[in-house]
């Protein structure tokens, strides 16, 4: 994560479906955290270069 600290985490229901996911950082400044090398975001000012590719995750878990 770009030296970033983070942390994951994720809770199931009880048909042992993902309920809940947390992606915590530690050290990120005010934005979006994207991914650029992967081809998910760019870096710009509130666009953050952290190895993360949040919005496809957000979109991944309500699909």
């Amino acid at each position: 994560m770009h030296g970033i600290a983070a942390e994951a985490a994720g809770w199931t229901n009880g048909a042992s479906l993902d309920a809940i996911k947390l992606h915590g950082t530690g050290g990120m400044g005010h934005g979006t955290a994207v991914d650029p090398l992967s081809g998910y975001g760019t870096q710009s000012p509130y666009t953050l270069d952290l190895g993360i590719p949040s919005t496809k995750l957000i979109a991944r878990n309500w699909a």
